[in-house]
């Protein structure tokens, strides 16, 4: 981008400019704008908060699988609490951001667009929302809807059911759930999976863990920040240096498709790492050890990072005699809950 707003076309007025979608990257687009004297646009939101991901996940556990130093904005520093933040915490962040630059009055939340347009004749695009107000013609549109919007739910529960308990996603829990002493039962393993799990391990009467196949584990090392590291952190030279150390161990571990290749350094050196998380975790359930030992090589998809064992049992399931693993595939719900 230049410094001064881009013109649109010949004429003389200023560029409006179209956002679909409100989470990081949305919020990193207007700021952009912003910061580049583009002043008219507007941010167009289906739900009813900002925050895109971090809105819509609120399951227990939810939290981040990368450290909150780099999962956040480098002109915006944060006073974090934890080594890898929680939804709440990222929510309140991403709030922050939208005030301090002022993004509010440019964002229309509830407005879930319909159709894009372009109009070669002027030059510009005509957008429809739900509300199907007139926003006026956008003579560039950017979109910021990511792709964790939509949740995938197996086709058996998309209909209606006699199941008497709750059935939701993760990415879209109902407000008020309570878990403590009730029968849970969790279909796959991945990511929000194993974070949902960890929490019902700790209330629930018992688990029960749905999967076709299991995924590799590797501890995630997520802890509170000491006050006295809170404090240090609130230092720009000290937070910019851990953001930097940070970006160099990725980096480094990505130096040549290392972390991928079955014969790079920092593959094997995560394999086994993998393996030693396992087989902790499992100690004192060795029935489930194959169930939890996933067949296809590390790293062939995306490696599950998962908090240490904590007093609730392994990050996958708990090593309570309440816990179970299954590898099979979900094909519908009973009416019986008890």
């Amino acid at each position: 981008m230049n410094s001064s707003p881009r013109q649109a076309g010949s004429g003389t007025r200023p560029i409006r400019v179209a956002i679909i979608g409100s989470g990081f990257s949305g919020i990193a687009a207007a700021v952009a704008l912003r910061r580049q004297g583009i002043t008219d646009f507007t941010v167009f939101e289906l739900s009813a908060g900002i925050g895109g991901t971090w809105w819509n996940n609120r399951y227990p556990g939810a939290e981040v699988d990368l450290e909150s130093h780099i999962y956040s904005f480098s002109y915006a520093r944060s006073d974090w609490t934890r080594t890898h933040a929680r939804w709440d915490e990222l929510q309140r962040y991403l709030e922050s951001v939208v005030d301090m630059f002022g993004l509010r009055p440019h964002i229309r939340l509830g407005e879930k667009v319909e159709n894009v347009t372009w109009d070669a004749g002027r030059a510009a695009y005509d957008i429809v929302t739900s509300s199907r107000a007139d926003h006026g013609a956008f003579h560039a549109v950017i979109s910021a809807v990511g792709f964790l919007n939509i949740p995938l739910i197996p086709p058996f529960a998309r209909a209606q059911t006699d199941f008497g308990g709750v059935i939701c996603h993760t990415s879209a829990w109902p407000d008020g759930v309570d878990l403590v002493g009730k029968k849970v039962a969790v279909l796959g393993t991945g990511s929000s999976a194993v974070q949902v799990v960890a929490e019902a391990a700790k209330v629930a009467s018992e688990v029960k863990i749905f999967q076709i196949e299991p995924n590799w584990l590797l501890p995630k090392g997520n802890r509170d920040f000491t006050a006295r590291e809170r404090r240090l952190n609130r230092y720009r030279l000290v937070y910019e240096w851990r953001r930097r150390v940070l970006y160099l161990q990725y980096d480094r571990r990505q130096l040549r498709a290392g972390h991928a290749r079955s014969d790079g350094r920092a593959h094997q050196r995560r394999r086994r790492a993998s393996l030693a998380f396992l087989e902790a975790s499992l100690a004192g359930r060795p029935d489930l050890r194959d169930l939890a030992t996933p067949e296809f090589p590390f790293e062939a998809r995306r490696t599950v990072i998962r908090s240490p064992n904590t007093s609730s049992g392994p990050p996958k399931m708990s090593c309570r005699s309440s816990t179970d693993l299954f590898i099979r595939r979900s094909t519908g719900w009973s009416g019986r809950i008890g």
